[in-house]
Formats: structure tokens, C-alpha cells, sequence
């Protein structure tokens, strides 16, 4: 708890973010910030400052909206500005196409605001959590080290055999072998499942929030596809546990110095781990997956 941020009261600032939409924005009807929440949190995001602040505007119509306080590098900010754009416009798109109105299909879109060429608010509500930390949480809860599987994922290569000695066909059919075998001792595929469960009240929930998640993540993989979005890990994707809404974090596309072409070198183009495939369900990843994409 914070006495700086008990003590602050204002009327005359507005609640960012209320401009991002796609009608002419009415001032006079806006929310202003009426006080902070004393209670922040900190959390762990990649980034320049891995430790944040989420601190919990109230505004004056007693409506509260969260955001994480970032420090970055100045030349980032307009690149994930643009990233906000060009999630923005392809709602527009969706929005315009019969068959995803149909079916719902809406990125969350991130929001930023700048407040220093070093500092800047990220829009991110209290019910959101990353995929590394419900990975971390499981590990803790079975006794095992939450590092032990990436670093007997580093030794695969080395066990599938040499160059010299093996053929390609062959060592990709060991590497496959461990990593199956790797996946069934060293990992739980239900962690995000179990989660879940335990967070949601009813089944009912879990299926919307399952549902939302497929959605949200089959949009997610077709943009990080299109524009070569590298290193996808983990703790890049933050989702909320009570809606499915999905954030993809540090969506830059790198660009090639001479030619300005985009650059990709990812042996996959989105993922799907066994994690994601459990949650989805293989109804969920043959249907509204693929339907989605």
C-alpha cells in the first residue's frame, strides 16, 4: 500500500485510452481520473524494466482500469504503437467480413500512452497473468525445476547423434523420439487447464474463457505468421484468466537492412504446444482453431 498514491486526487485529467475507437470521440462524456488505487502490484514482463508497477486508475463514474507503468528504450515506443494500429485496423477488417461477425472474431487490441520518452502506460487489467507464470506455478507445485526441461531441451541435438555418423532422416526421427519422451516426464500438458479450473467457478466459464482463448489465439499465430514475428516464448502472451482476451508482447517484425524486406527465420510459424492443444481440446484445435485462422 502507497500514501503517495492514497493522497492523489485530480478532476481534470482523463482516463487514457479514450480515444482509441472508431467513432468521433465525445469529450464531454469521457471518464476523468478521480484518484489511484493505494494497493499496486508489481509483475514481471519482458521488457527493458522486467519489474512493473500496475497501478488502478478510479475513474469518476467508480469504474477502475489498470495499467502497467513500463520504462523502454525511446525508439520503441512508436514501433509498438504501430503494433497497436495495425491490431486496430484488423478488427476493422474482421468487423467487415460477414463470416467473423458471425463468429465474434476480435483481437484485444494493446494500448499505450506515453508519458516521457522513457516511460509509458500499457493497458493491462488485474485478471491478466502470462503463460511463464502459470508454467512456474505448476513446477513449483510438482517439485520440479522450472528450468529443467529447457535445458534438456539444448541437449537433444547432441543425443540424436553427428552429422557424420547419422543421416538427417534419421536424427530428426530421434529428435523427435526425446522431445515426445521429454514432453511425457519432464512437463505436465494440463498445467493451463488445471489453472483454469481452479480459477473460473463453473464449467460454464471455463468453456467461454476456452473458447475466447482459441479465438483469440488463432488471430494472434495468423498475424505473428504474415509478419514474421520471432521468439515467441512463453512470456511474450499474457491472457486474462476470467475473459480469454490475449496479449502478444513485444510484437516488432524485424526488417532487412539493405532491402527493408521482412526477415524470418523461425522453423515454425506459430505455436501449438501440447499445453495449448490441451486447453484447446482436439475439437477446439480441428474446428474453431482452424475455422478461426
Amino acid at each position: 500500500k502507497s500514501s503517495v498514491l492514497a493522497s492523489f486526487h485530480s478532476n481534470s485529467v482523463e482516463i487514457p485510452g479514450q480515444y482509441e475507437c472508431d467513432v468521433e470521440p465525445t469529450p464531454l462524456l469521457h471518464t476523468n481520473l478521480s484518484s489511484l488505487d493505494p494497493y499496486y502490484e508489481i509483475v514481471y514482463r519482458p521488457g527493458l524494466s522486467r519489474a512493473q508497477s500496475r497501478l488502478t486508475f478510479v475513474g469518476s463514474d467508480g469504474t477502475t482500469t489498470s495499467f502497467l507503468v513500463q520504462y523502454c528504450v525511446p525508439s520503441v515506443t512508436p514501433t509498438d504503437q504501430r503494433s497497436m494500429q495495425l491490431h486496430r485496423l484488423t478488427n476493422r477488417l474482421l468487423r467487415l467480413h460477414r463470416g467473423c461477425r458471425s463468429r465474434h472474431l476480435q483481437l484485444h487490441a494493446p494500448l499505450l500512452v506515453p508519458i516521457a520518452p522513457r516511460v509509458r502506460l500499457s493497458k493491462e487489467g488485474t485478471d491478466f497473468v502470462s503463460f511463464v507464470q502459470v508454467y512456474e506455478r505448476d513446477c513449483e507445485r510438482r517439485g520440479v525445476d522450472a528450468l529443467a526441461p529447457l535445458i534438456a531441451m539444448y541437449g537433444i541435438g547432441a543425443r540424436a547423434g553427428s552429422i557424420l555418423d547419422t543421416s538427417e532422416i534419421e536424427r530428426k526421427r530421434r529428435r523427435l523420439v526425446l522431445y515426445e519422451d521429454l514432453c511425457d516426464t519432464m512437463t505436465n500438458p494440463g498445467l493451463l487447464t488445471d489453472y483454469l479450473s481452479e480459477k473460473l467457478p463453473d464449467a460454464e466459464s471455463q468453456w467461454k474463457v476456452r473458447q475466447q482463448l482459441t479465438k483469440q489465439w488463432a488471430l494472434t499465430s495468423v498475424l505473428s505468421y504474415s509478419f514474421y514475428i520471432e521468439q515467441r516464448d512463453p512470456n511474450k502472451f499474457v491472457f486474462s484468466a476470467s475473459r480469454g482476451d490475449l496479449l502478444s508482447l513485444n510484437f516488432r517484425p524485424t526488417y532487412h537492412r539493405n532491402t527493408g524486406q521482412l526477415l524470418g527465420i523461425d522453423h515454425v510459424p506459430f505455436r501449438l504446444t501440447p499445453v495449448l492443444q490441451h486447453v484447446m481440446t482436439p475439437i477446439g484445435v480441428h474446428g474453431l482453431l482452424a475455422e478461426s485462422m
